[in-house]
Protein backbone atom coordinates (compact mmCIF):
# COMPACT_ATOMS: atom_id res chain seq x y z
CA UNK A 1 0.00 0.00 0.00
CA UNK A 2 2.64 2.10 0.49
CA UNK A 3 4.70 2.34 -2.43
CA UNK A 4 0.94 2.84 -4.18
CA UNK A 5 -0.69 5.23 -2.18
CA UNK A 6 1.99 6.56 0.47
CA UNK A 7 1.84 7.08 4.11
CA UNK A 8 -1.16 9.07 4.47
CA UNK A 9 -3.55 6.93 3.03
CA UNK A 10 -2.18 3.85 5.06
CA UNK A 11 -2.45 5.82 8.20
CA UNK A 12 -6.40 6.59 7.34
CA UNK A 13 -7.05 3.54 5.88
CA UNK A 14 -5.42 2.24 9.66
CA UNK A 15 -6.86 4.85 11.53
CA UNK A 16 -10.54 3.77 10.05
CA UNK A 17 -9.81 -0.42 10.62
CA UNK A 18 -9.16 0.83 14.67
CA UNK A 19 -12.35 2.37 14.70
CA UNK A 20 -14.09 -0.50 12.99
CA UNK A 21 -11.88 -3.37 14.96
CA UNK A 22 -13.57 -1.96 18.42
CA UNK A 23 -16.52 -2.25 16.83
CA UNK A 24 -16.26 -5.60 16.43
CA UNK A 25 -15.25 -6.67 20.12
CA UNK A 26 -18.76 -7.70 20.75
CA UNK A 27 -19.53 -10.11 17.70
CA UNK A 28 -16.05 -11.50 19.00
CA UNK A 29 -16.61 -12.18 22.61
CA UNK A 30 -20.49 -13.11 21.37
CA UNK A 31 -18.77 -15.76 18.78
CA UNK A 32 -16.22 -17.73 21.86
CA UNK A 33 -20.03 -17.64 23.77
CA UNK A 34 -21.96 -19.39 21.17
CA UNK A 35 -19.29 -21.83 19.15
CA UNK A 36 -19.46 -24.02 22.04
CA UNK A 37 -22.71 -24.16 22.19
CA UNK A 38 -23.21 -24.60 18.46
CA UNK A 39 -20.32 -27.21 18.60
CA UNK A 40 -23.22 -29.14 21.01
CA UNK A 41 -26.13 -29.00 18.54
CA UNK A 42 -28.08 -25.95 21.03
CA UNK A 43 -29.92 -23.41 19.54
CA UNK A 44 -28.78 -20.04 19.63
CA UNK A 45 -30.04 -18.00 16.74
CA UNK A 46 -31.89 -15.39 19.51
CA UNK A 47 -28.06 -14.40 20.63
CA UNK A 48 -26.91 -14.33 17.29
CA UNK A 49 -29.95 -11.93 15.80
CA UNK A 50 -29.36 -9.77 19.52
CA UNK A 51 -26.05 -8.89 18.66
CA UNK A 52 -26.10 -8.52 14.53
CA UNK A 53 -29.09 -6.18 16.05
CA UNK A 54 -27.13 -4.22 18.45
CA UNK A 55 -23.87 -3.99 15.90
CA UNK A 56 -26.31 -2.77 13.24
CA UNK A 57 -27.69 -0.15 15.66
CA UNK A 58 -24.18 0.82 17.00
CA UNK A 59 -22.64 1.40 13.58
CA UNK A 60 -25.46 3.87 12.27
CA UNK A 61 -25.01 6.11 15.19
CA UNK A 62 -21.46 5.91 14.72
CA UNK A 63 -21.23 6.82 10.96
CA UNK A 64 -23.72 9.77 12.20
CA UNK A 65 -21.53 10.85 15.00
CA UNK A 66 -18.19 9.96 13.88
CA UNK A 67 -17.48 13.48 12.32
CA UNK A 68 -18.30 15.26 15.55
CA UNK A 69 -16.26 13.23 17.68
CA UNK A 70 -13.34 13.15 14.91
CA UNK A 71 -13.55 17.29 14.46
CA UNK A 72 -13.51 17.17 18.73
CA UNK A 73 -11.59 14.61 19.64
CA UNK A 74 -8.73 14.34 16.81
CA UNK A 75 -8.70 17.22 14.57
CA UNK A 76 -6.04 15.76 12.75
CA UNK A 77 -7.90 13.12 11.08
CA UNK A 78 -10.82 15.29 10.02
CA UNK A 79 -9.55 13.77 6.57
CA UNK A 80 -9.78 10.45 7.38
CA UNK A 81 -13.90 10.71 8.17
CA UNK A 82 -15.07 9.13 4.95
CA UNK A 83 -12.46 6.25 5.57
CA UNK A 84 -13.95 5.79 9.04
CA UNK A 85 -17.78 6.00 8.13
CA UNK A 86 -16.97 3.17 5.20
CA UNK A 87 -14.64 1.26 7.59
CA UNK A 88 -17.59 1.23 10.34
CA UNK A 89 -19.93 -0.21 7.08
CA UNK A 90 -17.53 -3.18 7.61
CA UNK A 91 -18.73 -4.15 11.43
CA UNK A 92 -22.55 -5.28 10.10
CA UNK A 93 -21.19 -8.14 7.68
CA UNK A 94 -18.15 -9.25 10.16
CA UNK A 95 -20.63 -9.37 12.87
CA UNK A 96 -22.60 -11.78 10.05
CA UNK A 97 -19.21 -13.59 9.15
CA UNK A 98 -19.06 -14.56 13.21
CA UNK A 99 -21.65 -15.83 13.87
CA UNK A 100 -22.45 -17.64 10.31
CA UNK A 101 -18.39 -18.92 11.10
CA UNK A 102 -19.62 -20.04 14.51
CA UNK A 103 -22.45 -21.90 13.13
CA UNK A 104 -19.94 -23.99 10.78
CA UNK A 105 -17.34 -24.82 12.81
CA UNK A 106 -19.58 -25.80 15.46
CA UNK A 107 -21.13 -28.38 12.72
CA UNK A 108 -17.47 -29.36 12.33
CA UNK A 109 -17.92 -27.74 8.73
CA UNK A 110 -13.66 -27.07 8.32
CA UNK A 111 -14.09 -26.63 4.36
CA UNK A 112 -16.24 -23.73 4.78
CA UNK A 113 -13.92 -21.56 6.81
CA UNK A 114 -10.89 -22.51 4.54
CA UNK A 115 -13.29 -21.39 1.60
CA UNK A 116 -14.32 -17.54 3.23
CA UNK A 117 -10.51 -17.50 3.75
CA UNK A 118 -9.55 -17.52 0.17
CA UNK A 119 -12.45 -15.41 -0.90
CA UNK A 120 -11.84 -12.66 1.70
CA UNK A 121 -8.36 -12.35 0.67
CA UNK A 122 -8.92 -12.89 -2.93
CA UNK A 123 -11.34 -10.34 -3.15
CA UNK A 124 -9.46 -8.11 -0.55
CA UNK A 125 -6.48 -7.96 -2.87
CA UNK A 126 -8.28 -7.11 -5.68
CA UNK A 127 -10.25 -4.48 -4.39
CA UNK A 128 -7.00 -2.59 -2.67
CA UNK A 129 -5.15 -2.98 -6.22
CA UNK A 130 -8.25 -1.47 -8.16
CA UNK A 131 -10.35 0.94 -5.80
CA UNK A 132 -6.86 1.85 -3.92
CA UNK A 133 -5.49 3.16 -6.92
CA UNK A 134 -8.95 4.84 -7.91
CA UNK A 135 -9.58 6.51 -4.58
CA UNK A 136 -6.86 6.31 -2.69
CA UNK A 137 -7.66 5.81 1.39
CA UNK A 138 -11.61 5.69 0.40
CA UNK A 139 -10.94 3.29 -2.21
CA UNK A 140 -8.92 1.14 0.85
CA UNK A 141 -11.99 1.31 3.53
CA UNK A 142 -14.62 0.26 0.46
CA UNK A 143 -12.16 -2.98 -0.35
CA UNK A 144 -12.33 -3.76 3.56
CA UNK A 145 -15.69 -3.30 3.80
CA UNK A 146 -16.53 -5.14 0.31
CA UNK A 147 -14.23 -8.20 1.16
CA UNK A 148 -16.33 -8.84 4.46
CA UNK A 149 -19.62 -8.55 2.43
CA UNK A 150 -18.45 -10.82 -0.46
CA UNK A 151 -17.69 -13.06 2.79
CA UNK A 152 -21.25 -12.98 3.71
CA UNK A 153 -22.69 -12.95 0.95
CA UNK A 154 -21.03 -16.85 0.42
CA UNK A 155 -22.07 -17.60 3.66
CA UNK A 156 -25.91 -16.48 2.83
CA UNK A 157 -25.32 -18.69 -0.66
CA UNK A 158 -24.40 -21.70 1.32
CA UNK A 159 -26.47 -21.66 4.41
CA UNK A 160 -29.63 -20.90 1.93
CA UNK A 161 -28.41 -23.87 0.01
CA UNK A 162 -28.48 -26.22 3.38
CA UNK A 163 -31.86 -24.75 4.10
CA UNK A 164 -32.97 -25.89 0.13
CA UNK A 165 -31.65 -28.89 0.54
CA UNK A 166 -32.55 -29.85 4.06
CA UNK A 167 -36.56 -29.10 2.85
CA UNK A 168 -36.03 -31.63 -0.14
CA UNK A 169 -35.27 -34.38 2.37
Amino acid sequence: IIPILGFISLGNYQFGLQIAGLLTLLPTIAFKYTLPLDSRGLHNKKIKQIIVGIVVLVTIILIIVAPILIQSIIPKYVQAIPVVQIAILSAIPTTINYMMLSFYLGRQENKINLVQSFIYTTTLIIFIVSLGSLFKDVGLAAAFTLSQSSVSIYYTIIYLRSIVRHEDH
